[in-house]
């Protein structure tokens, strides 16, 4: 979808993106050839096709940082694809809300190899930086408005370069409104007996439970974690499939991220 999309050029907007789908201008190298029908006043043209010559350069160089600056946020959605063998969804728990909280648990799946990482308070949260900066592409459900902030103001080593996919907002476009759980449960996602129907509030009493001796306490609380986590690659497939519909795109097979 990333080819397709002309939102990050100048002046170019949701209307002015599906009038050049519908002339049959479907993606860069469409726009750029010689003999191109693009319906746009030429001084328009000429400002837009550098901007889509030099994309073509930067996909080519794989340039994540560039997309992540030129792309509205909620359109980001549409560079995941390029950039899925560095993909994580992320997630966090924390101690509750406020200024003395921190992050108790950091869960991450590696969409790559299928594996599921975890970063413990107190144990291996430290490497977490290192380990985050890998990544060109990341995945989260409110990560703009919490998970990013608090990771950011307990370890100001990070550094958020990555195409971000927020769900929240990117799923809200498309009607479907509450939190992460509600969400799931619209779509008819079902989590284990042991952890569904847990809350935040919840995970905050796990982490008290195990700070107090209950090492069962963290597993559970992991396993809770691992599902925010793993189930958000079926929310970006089904956000993915919307927002197409929404932006107007009619052809291209969702098949984002090959799932």
């Amino acid at each position: 979808m990333l080819t397709n999309t002309f939102l990050h050029a100048p002046g170019v907007g949701s209307i002015t993106e599906l009038q050049l789908w519908e002339a049959g201008i479907r993606d860069w190298d469409a726009f750029l050839a010689p003999d191109a029908a693009v319906p746009l006043p030429r001084g328009r043209r000429d400002i837009i096709a550098p901007v889509l010559e030099e994309s073509r350069e930067r996909l080519a160089e794989r340039d994540h940082r560039y997309f992540a600056r030129v792309l509205p946020a909620i359109e980001h959605w549409r560079a995941a694809g390029e950039f899925s063998d560095k993909l994580g969804f992320l997630d966090i728990e924390t101690t509750g809300m406020g200024g003395s909280s921190h992050p108790t648990v950091i869960g991450l799946f590696d969409f790559a190899d299928g594996e599921f990482r975890t970063w413990i308070y107190g144990e291996n949260m430290h490497e977490f930086a290192d380990a985050i900066d890998e990544y060109e592409t990341l995945v989260t459900f409110f990560g703009l408005g919490f998970d990013l902030p608090v990771l950011k103001a307990w370890d100001p080593r990070i550094q958020w370069h990555q195409i971000h996919v927020d769900l929240c907002p990117l799923l809200r476009r498309v009607g479907y409104r509450g939190g992460l759980k509600s969400v799931e449960k619209q779509l008819g996602i079902q989590r284990p007996d042991e952890v569904d129907g847990m809350s935040g509030l919840d995970a905050v009493r796990l982490w008290q439970q195990y700070r107090r001796g209950n090492d069962r306490a963290l597993e559970i609380l992991i396993e809770y974690n691992r599902e925010d986590v793993v189930n958000m690659v079926r929310l970006l497939q089904i956000a993915s499939q919307k927002s197409m519909a929404f932006c107007g795109w009619t052809g291209l097979q969702p098949t984002l991220l090959g799932l």
